[in-house]
């Protein structure tokens, strides 16, 4: 495990699992503290070595899987070393900071020949997973618009959120969630995009953007839009307010309270939940050749390559085309 800045508690089963031994845990950027997963790791009942070089960690324990987890701007060249070290990469999301980082870890997944998934769970989460699973089935038709929706709660944040380079920004960091979504559940691939942020609410007035709007044109004349927030209400009953609005050309579509609405010719429904997936099962068994995951590593770099163009679009006012 290379950091511990973000979701790689996704990873750590209740207690020690025969296919995961952690074997070592090292901070993946300046700065950063992996003492809280470390101790966790070590309640559960596995021995991690703890190292303060992650590059010596990777040439002295010859890991199968690198779990990257580092600082939000900096997760690029860790991926590069741990593809150098033939490891197969699951890591936090967003891939890289920039678009040439990002050319440079798909070369390096191609000559490693390893597996590679960015952590984006919802594919895993039971109402998103059976909303694109009725999606397939044609419930709504031929889709045609979709409205996706990231809020959260500010809360506290660590201190390298303040500053772009850590922090990479807003939508690499929860807007590509969203971007996700609607790739996954279009099946469709963006031509361009406008958006702008501000970050008027942010403790220093700069980072990180607490709020973001990014409007997208797809192929065949499909349209999609983003908002992303931390203006969650502290009284709201969760952290997140997560939504999705499909529309179909029969019928409409959505996932919002950890649950899905469906009205198409046969009324309004409200079909049961799929349950939660295990996310590192999946991948663990993908390494391994015996499984697949529900994001390959082409949708991961597609979702990143097209936040780090929104991010773009709203840093410099302009529509960029893909």
């Amino acid at each position: 495990m290379i950091g511990a800045s973000g979701h790689s508690d996704i990873c750590v089963p209740d207690s020690v699992c025969q296919e995961r031994n952690f074997a070592a845990i090292a901070p993946g950027s300046l700065g950063e503290s992996v003492a809280g997963m470390e101790r966790r790791l070590r309640e559960i009942g596995y021995s991690p070595n703890v190292y303060a070089d992650y590059r010596e960690m990777l040439r002295k324990e010859k890991p199968d899987v690198a779990v990257v987890d580092n600082f939000y701007g900096e997760h690029g060249p860790v991926i590069l070393d741990a593809f150098a070290a033939g490891c197969h990469v699951f890591a936090e999301k967003p891939a890289a900071a920039g678009l040439e980082q990002l050319e440079l870890i798909q070369e390096a997944w191609h000559r490693a020949g390893t597996s590679f998934a960015g952590m984006f769970t919802y594919r895993y989460d039971g109402a998103f997973y059976r909303a694109w699973q009725l999606i397939q089935e044609g419930a709504v038709g031929s889709v045609r618009l979709l409205n996706a929706q990231k809020s959260y709660k500010y809360g506290t944040r660590p201190d390298f959120m303040s500053r772009r380079e850590t922090y990479g920004g807003t939508i690499p960091w929860v807007g590509i969630h969203g971007i996700d979504w609607i790739l996954w559940m279009s099946g469709g691939c963006f031509t361009s995009v406008t958006a702008v942020q501000s970050a008027a609410e942010a403790p220093n007035g700069v980072c990180p953007e607490t709020t973001a709007l990014a409007q997208f044109r797809m192929k065949d004349d499909r349209m999609a839009s983003l908002t992303v927030d931390y203006l969650n209400p502290e009284a709201a009953p969760s952290h997140g307010d997560d939504r999705i609005r499909v529309v179909g050309t029969d019928g409409v579509l959505e996932v919002r309270d950890n649950g899905v609405t469906l009205l198409n010719s046969r009324g309004v429904q409200h079909p049961q939940n799929l349950p939660d997936g295990d996310f590192f099962a999946d991948f663990l068994a993908q390494a391994a050749g015996k499984g697949k995951c529900r994001i390959s590593a082409e949708e991961t770099f597609a979702a990143t390559r097209t936040a780090l163009l929104a991010q773009r679009a709203a840093d410099s006012g302009e529509t960029i085309c893909f």
